[in-house]
């Protein structure tokens, strides 16, 4: 059995002695907690557990089991669709055409204007690495950013690959 987070929001709670079962909306199989006694999660809020997988469901590995009521947390980048990754590297190249060398600093607006509290700010990044994989963009340079949330880090300075 291995142990992973067991996390999602919920579908489903019910209960067969001494079990309560949980059901997310993310995963395959539910989730057991022998003798639980804590606050039980309702439907549409979001769990978080340590738990190891068996083979008809996840056992819970310790009671810390987290509920939240607040919004669930960012969609995985790889389940973002095609054509909104098309959209944001759009964007990416675009900026490199006017600009020659971009670094997220010049298109982070426009791509947070587009996906807006959808996605990660991650996702900024992962636009430029999703067109460098595809040797569409290749790093030039290193510069310290000039948004103030940034904290002057050192970012990636970016051009179009000449084919």
């Amino acid at each position: 059995m291995s142990q992973q987070a067991y996390e999602g929001t919920v579908v489903n709670t019910w209960f067969k002695a001494p079990w309560t079962m949980i059901k997310v909306a993310q995963k395959d199989k539910p989730l057991g907690l022998r003798d639980y006694t804590g606050p039980v999660p309702q439907p549409r809020q979001h769990i978080s557990i340590e738990a190891k997988e068996g083979n008809w469901i996840f056992f819970g590995e310790h009671r810390s089991l987290v509920i939240t009521d607040g919004k669930a947390p960012y969609p995985r980048f790889r389940d973002m669709p095609r054509d909104l990754m098309g959209e944001l590297e759009f964007i990416v190249i675009n900026r490199c055409r006017e600009l020659e060398q971009v670094s997220s600093d010049d298109v982070h607006d426009d791509i947070i204007a587009v996906v807006q509290d959808t996605y990660s700010p991650k996702i900024v990044g992962m636009v430029f690495v999703s067109l460098a994989k595809k040797r569409i963009i290749h790093k030039v340079g290193r510069m310290k950013t000039k948004r103030p949330e940034g904290n002057a880090r050192e970012i990636a300075v970016w051009e179009l690959t000449k084919k």
